[in-house]
């Protein structure tokens, strides 16, 4: 998986910085998204080692450069979607998201740590505290919904965000290990199984996509609001990761 896992990041990483190339290039030179992204994701190739050579604080430079690469493809997109760029632009953050997800099985980890439950509770607020606000806005000063299908995915994503994470804080580590998702009065699968080994692949989709369409919105239209809810949830991806890397 690790070799696989390489090969299939590099392919879609090049794909993603040639596509912006090409944006600087026919369409819109000197556009600053397409410079960071380009940049921010040439440098997903060096930091790696970084973090080898720096602990901790080079695991927050990759943590933090991956996110400014894929917030500024999705701000790209969002800004230029009326264009004739758009195509490439969609592709190329497609592939981001792609990259950003089979980029975490190329090192394989058996087990996903469950975490501090005062750090997942803080956590839960700041994944909950983007929709209410997004949700209060919409309701006092009514827009027209542009990326309507993205919004709608996203509604379905952060509740599914949030119910992982109740569970979590909701069970200790040990009583996961003792319990079981029953079906019937059938025993279907650990929840320890459920959660600490298979949650990962879950947590990144229901993470990535309000991300993208969070950052899609604030290029749209970056007022206030839509800064701000965007903001609240990077705030929780930072909590859910000082929970992967401090807490077990």
């Amino acid at each position: 998986m690790g070799f696989f896992a390489i090969t299939a990041v590099t392919i879609l990483s090049i794909t993603s910085i040639a596509l912006h190339a090409i944006h600087l290039t026919d369409y819109k030179p000197e556009d600053p998204y397409s410079i960071v992204a380009i940049v921010s994701t040439a440098l997903l190739f060096i930091l790696p080692w970084g973090k080898k050579y720096i602990p901790y604080v080079g695991e927050w430079i990759f943590i933090l450069t991956s996110l400014c690469s894929l917030i500024s493809q999705a701000m790209a997109y969002g800004k230029y979607v009326d264009t004739d760029a758009h195509d490439i632009l969609i592709i190329s953050l497609i592939a981001s998201v792609a990259g950003a997800f089979i980029g975490h099985y190329i090192t394989e980890k058996k087990y996903v740590r469950h975490g501090n439950a005062l750090i997942n509770k803080i956590k839960l607020l700041f994944i909950l505290l983007p929709l209410i606000v997004y949700l209060i806005d919409a309701k006092v000063e009514p827009k027209p919904i542009t990326f309507d299908v993205l919004l709608a995915v996203t509604l379905l994503c952060i509740p599914a965000y949030a119910f992982v994470t109740f569970v979590l804080i909701s069970r200790s580590k040990l009583q996961m290990q003792r319990s079981y998702l029953s079906v019937m009065d059938t025993r279907v699968i650990r929840m320890d199984e459920l959660f600490h080994v298979r949650r990962k692949p879950f947590v990144l989709l229901v993470t990535a996509i309000p991300l993208t369409t969070f950052s899609i919105f604030v290029a749209d239209n970056p007022s206030a609001v839509n800064i701000a809810v965007l903001s609240l949830f990077i705030v929780a991806l930072a909590i859910e990761h000082v929970n992967a890397l401090y807490f077990e």
